[in-house]
């Protein structure tokens, strides 16, 4: 339209040009929709009908003893492999945790002195109490001291496998004498 004139007119316009679409574009737009239609109906069946789930896989808990004996035999396999610091960590590591989930105490957390008292004051522990301050002795040397020896670690593993033993013997003891009292006083 031309600004200067009072009433203006529109002008001729060219008829309206045919879009050209080839035939590429049509493939292409095909191929498109299915593909975006598959999606829709991939969602839908995910959403609709899940994956069951697969059945969990139960495997039979290790008792404290199983566990410890386990973990005993393996450091005794790479006792070559290791140093004297990381034999006695690994070896008061198994210990601890054996004593931890045996005498529902919180050993880990204690210190040597802790650990000692409180195994000096258990009946299942008592007896091994002198030869368990050498073996925590022993270890706070290398471990904290610098000292290298690990000269008495065949006899050092020794003692917490007989200590695994006696917890577990007489752990057991007790529980058939409560069976037993337990049945006594059904019968009677």
């Amino acid at each position: 339209l031309s600004p200067n004139e009072q009433n203006p007119t529109p002008a001729d316009y060219a008829p309206p040009m045919p879009v050209l679409v080839s035939r590429a574009f049509w493939i292409s737009s095909t191929i498109a929709g299915l593909l975006v239609l598959a999606l829709i109906i991939w969602l839908v069946r995910r959403i609709v009908f899940p994956r069951k789930v697969k059945d969990p896989v139960v495997t039979q808990a290790l008792t404290p003893e199983e566990q410890a004996i386990n973990d005993l035999d393996r450091l005794a396999a790479g006792r070559a492999s290791l140093d004297a610091k990381r034999f006695y960590i690994q070896l008061i590591q198994i210990m601890k945790q054996f004593l931890e989930r045996r005498l529902n105490a919180p050993i880990l957390e204690m210190t040597s002195t802790e650990t000692l008292g409180f195994v000096k004051a258990h009946a299942w522990t008592a007896p091994h109490a002198v030869a368990i301050r050498d073996l925590i002795s022993a270890a706070d040397l290398v471990k904290f001291g610098g000292s290298t020896d690990a000269s008495n670690g065949d006899r050092q593993l020794q003692l917490v496998r007989d200590l695994v033993a006696r917890v577990d013997r007489l752990r057991r003891a007790e529980i058939e004498l409560q069976t037993r009292e337990q049945e006594r006083r059904k019968s009677a």
